[in-house]
């Protein structure tokens, strides 16, 4: 900066990004109060001192010892919305943001009202997401964090985890710990808590379950039941016990079961294999239904015959190729006698 006059010169304003308060001050404050680069100090050294000062100032060599200036931490001053419009499409930002184009708190309010509506009525996600992204933006484009706040991201992780998109619950979970840190009063904590000890599971990433349950602010939310219900899951995940696993499955609290969902095909398959070896050489299609926690006997049909199982009154799997390839080779031997068909048969 070039301390000439009234505080910091534009020659480093990066284009689109708009300078800290902090730079823009009076020349009585901050660093725009030093003296010009031009203005040698005038001491008793003489004109070397004087040339030595100017050139440490101009930033071409640093004094022995001297403190490098202190970076602002000062964060972009929140803007003050003034938009009316009850939708807006989410872009991402490329310049400052205009006060025109963001909208005001109760505006966003009758907006997240509008978004639920329409998706209890539609289910459109593609909608829904981008509508709750754009709330999201002008949230934090005003700094905005409040109960309502909380009732946004808490709202769009829900739809998020109802979808499948884990991407979109994740950035909401880890903002409602944010505010929760920042002192905001989450009365969801249990229940998201609950939620990112099974997202780890469901990625097998042991170092974030064990990070999570000895940070500090996960033990007093230890003994909630959502907390308490994952732990159980982990516990059966972990001992490979499906049974377990699919008992709370059927008892999964708030939106706990669509996380378990990406580890149901996991389990049922360890589960199948054991009910084989134990009920061998068959067993009731039912008693699989049921343990397996399968809506009905007809989707246990269709998994059954997808894991290879044969199904007694019901239509044969496909033959394996090497069977096919030997049929064919007997049909093209004709009115040959059996000698030659056994051997085709040998050959396949």
């Amino acid at each position: 900066f070039k301390g000439t006059g009234g505080g910091g010169g534009g020659g480093g304003k990066k284009a689109g990004k708009k300078r800290p308060a902090s730079f823009m001050s009076s020349p009585s404050s901050g660093l725009s109060s030093s003296r010009p680069s031009g203005t040698a100090r005038q001491s008793s050294g003489g004109s070397a001192t004087s040339a030595k000062s100017s050139s440490a100032r101009n930033g071409m060599t640093p004094r022995r010892g001297a403190a490098p200036p202190a970076a602002s931490s000062a964060s972009p001053a929140a803007v003050v919305g003034t938009c009316q419009d009850l939708e807006k499409a989410y872009l991402r930002l490329t310049s400052a943001p205009r006060p025109s184009e963001v909208r005001p708190p109760p505006v966003l309010r009758r907006a997240l009202a509008h978004v639920m509506e329409r998706w209890r009525r539609d289910e459109d996600y593609a909608y829904a997401r981008e509508q709750l992204k754009s709330i999201r933006q002008d949230l934090t484009l005003q700094h905005i964090q409040d109960a309502f706040a909380v009732e946004v991201y808490k709202t769009h992780g829900r739809i998020a985890l109802e979808v499948g998109d884990l991407s979109e619950y994740n950035q909401c979970s880890t903002r409602l710990r944010e505010l929760a840190t920042a002192g905001v009063v989450v009365d969801v904590m249990d229940e998201f808590d609950g939620y990112r000890l099974l997202h780890a599971l469901h990625h097998a990433d042991s170092l974030e379950i064990s990070s999570t349950l000895r940070s500090p602010e996960f033990s007093s939310a230890r003994a909630g039941p959502c907390v308490g219900f994952a732990l159980r899951v982990v516990m059966a995940v972990s001992n490979e016990d499906a049974s377990e696993f699919f008992r709370l499955y059927r008892t999964a609290p708030h939106m706990s079961a669509y996380l378990m969902d990406f580890m149901v095909l996991r389990m049922r398959r360890a589960l199948l294999r054991r009910m084989a070896r134990a009920y061998a050489p068959s067993l009731p299609v039912s008693v699989v239904a049921q343990r397996c926690a399968f809506p009905d006997e007809e989707s246990c049909r269709a998994f059954l015959v997808s894991e290879g199982a044969v199904l007694r009154g019901g239509p044969p799997p496909p033959p394996p190729p090497e069977e096919r390839r030997g049929k064919k080779k007997k049909r093209r031997g004709g009115g040959g006698g059996g000698d030659d068909g056994d051997d085709d048969d040998d050959d396949g």
